[in-house]
Parts: C-alpha cells; sequence; structure tokens
C-alpha cells in the first residue's frame, strides 16, 4: 500500500493508525481499518473552512486550527470559536508550515481547497466536505455532510441532536410568524449607499424562508457581484432584510441621508430590517441563526406598528 499524505507508512503490509483515519474520515471504513478507526477517531482537527468550523462546534468538538479566527467571529458569531484555537491565516492560504508544527489528526477542507489537497496531505489526512453545493439545495446538503462528519469523528449522537435541535428552531420561528402579514421578503447585504447584494435561488436563506413559508421577493439566482438598489423596486409591497456583513460601508444614518434608498417604496413605508450577521455558507448552525433572527426581526416591526 503506497504512502498517505506524504508520511511514512510501516513495516511492509502494515496498517497505521493515519491510514486508518485518512480512510474513515473522507468515507467509510471496512475491513482491516474498521476496527482500528472506530477506536482512533480524529481529535486535533484543523478546519479550513468557516461553515465546517462551526458545524464542527456544534457537534461538541473544538478544532486545533482554523483559519481567519476574526472573520469567523464577526461573520459567523454563534457558536463561539473557543480561546486557544489557532489562528492558521488565510481561507485559500493558510500557513503550511504551523500546519505540520501542529500535526492535525485531520484536516477538513471545502470543495474550494482541493487544488491544495496534496501540500495539505503532506502535515495531515484530508476529507472533503461540501456543505454548499453549487445550484443545489443548501439546507438538505448541509443536513446530510453534518451526519456525515459526525460519523467521521464519531459524534453521530450528536448529530442527531443538533438537526433536531435546529428542526425546533426553525419550527419555531415559523410559528411565531402567525401574525405576520405575509409580504414577500429582500435578503440583502448593503455594500455602499447604491449597491447591494441580493439572496435568491440555490443558497441557504432560500432554503429557510422556504421552510418558515415567507416569500422570497427576488425569485432568480442570487446577485453575487453588487448590483444597483434600483433592483429592490421590482417588488414594491416587498419587507427588505438587511443582513449584517463585511462587506457594508454604510450606517443606518449614512443611508436614511441617500436620496437614492429613501426614494424606495420599502424603504418609505418603513418596511426595512437590519439583523446580525449571518454566514451564507454556514451549514445547520447558520440555517438555525437566520431563522431565529429573521422571525424576531419581523415580529418587532410587526408590534410596532399594530
Amino acid at each position: 500500500m503506497r504512502a498517505i499524505g506524504g508520511r511514512q507508512r510501516g513495516r511492509a503490509g502494515q496498517v497505521t493508525r493515519r491510514d486508518c483515519l485518512a480512510v474513515a474520515a473522507v468515507w467509510t471504513v471496512s475491513g482491516v481499518c474498521a476496527s482500528a478507526a472506530q477506536a482512533a477517531v480524529p481529535h486535533r482537527l484543523a478546519v479550513l473552512d468557516w461553515g465546517l468550523a462551526a458545524t464542527v462546534l456544534s457537534l461538541g468538538v473544538t478544532p486545533i486550527a482554523v483559519p481567519a479566527i476574526a472573520f469567523y467571529d464577526r461573520n459567523l458569531v454563534d457558536p463561539v470559536m473557543p480561546p486557544g484555537v489557532v489562528d492558521v491565516g488565510l481561507l485559500f492560504t493558510p500557513n503550511f508550515e504551523l500546519l505540520f508544527e501542529l500535526a492535525p489528526d485531520l484536516i477538513l477542507i471545502p470543495p474550494g481547497l482541493v487544488s491544495a489537497r496534496s501540500a495539505l496531505a503532506r502535515t495531515g489526512p484530508v476529507a472533503v466536505f461540501n456543505l454548499n453545493p453549487f445550484g443545489g439545495e443548501p439546507y438538505t446538503q448541509a443536513r446530510a455532510e453534518t451526519i456525515r462528519l459526525a460519523g467521521a469523528l464519531g459524534r453521530a449522537s450528536s448529530a442527531t441532536a443538533l438537526l433536531a435541535q435546529t428542526e425546533v428552531r426553525i419550527d419555531q420561528a415559523k410559528a411565531s410568524l402567525h401574525g405576520y402579514d405575509r409580504r414577500p421578503v429582500y435578503v440583502i447585504n448593503m455594500l455602499d449607499g447604491q449597491h447591494i447584494r441580493i439572496f435568491g435561488k440555490h443558497t441557504l436563506y432560500q432554503d429557510v424562508l422556504d421552510l418558515m413559508g415567507v416569500r422570497n421577493a427576488w425569485s432568480r439566482p442570487s446577485t453575487f457581484l453588487p448590483v444597483g438598489i434600483e433592483a429592490l423596486t421590482e417588488v414594491p409591497d416587498a419587507r427588505i432584510v438587511i443582513v449584517a456583513s463585511v462587506g457594508d460601508m454604510t450606517t443606518p444614518a449614512q443611508l436614511a441621508a441617500s436620496p437614492f434608498w429613501s426614494a424606495l417604496p420599502s424603504v418609505r413605508a418603513g418596511r426595512v430590517h437590519r439583523i446580525g450577521s449571518v454566514f451564507p455558507m454556514g451549514g445547520v448552525p447558520s440555517a438555525a441563526r437566520f431563522a431565529t433572527l429573521l422571525s424576531a426581526a419581523l415580529l418587532q416591526r410587526e408590534t410596532a406598528h399594530a
């Protein structure tokens, strides 16, 4: 058998613990690796994706390394990144030397880092998990990948509990909107006083809106590139939900002073809601957070107008 991760194997024909971990984490284990993998669940995880990091934390496992922790803290918020987790640099250019020194049992990466897999494999076994399928259903995918990840980490019962808790939070958020006026909503990030990003089909936000019975005013694919705020006039009776983001260069006062923003029908009618940051590629934890924040925002405004 050939070497895995660029490290030396044991004596000829001998299967090492590291080899079993690599096989077990990626798909399933069988034969001689099965019993060893069960006894050697990876504990030292380097997680090179913020959504995967949030999922790992929600399963009750603290990673030893995550990239750009300050970004995680500002954008994912919950679950909180514990102190002591090592920041290993930028998301797509992690510090390989530091990773090697940390000697992780397993490195979790998204598909966007597959091109670096061979280099990362020199520091430890690598497993790929995809929380955000292109053109698919992110929430359904995130649930499936959470189960698969939990199996690799020996946390199957934690995944069951996490998914059940998430369903409860989304159901509670939906039930709380029984008095909601059923206006459709735009879900956006503000970029400046004249440009926005709008979230539509094939996004985690869209999946949660569907589960909550809230109609998205934007029926087309998301506009990940900036678009003008005039796009928000297509459904003039909609509500606008602004999700906080790092790229937001505005304050409420600055927006209020913008003649372009103030002219929007939804803005003139006071149908604008601001919620905290929710990472749109954050998997199951972000789905629960978005549902909770959205329902609270809509209810607050509904109560104010009652």
